[in-house]
């Protein structure tokens, strides 16, 4: 069994339980907290894949409530 490789936004920080926690298909979702689009247009900008943006990169893209 391969091991879950963890994107560049999780580098020295610990995700949260729910993260490794198995998806119920008979729920809704959760909402998504990011802009993906917006995230997906920035990454194609700098020349990156999502998964190797940083955390700070990221972030700025949470959806505030």
């Amino acid at each position: 069994m391969s091991e879950l490789k963890l994107a560049k936004y999780w580098e020295g920080r610990t995700p949260p339980p729910s993260f490794y926690a198995p998806i119920d298909p008979c729920k809704s979702p959760p909402p998504c907290p990011f802009n993906l689009s917006a995230m997906m247009d920035y990454s194609k900008k700098v020349g990156k894949k999502v998964s190797d943006l940083s955390y700070d990169e990221v972030e700025q893209f949470r959806i505030k409530e």
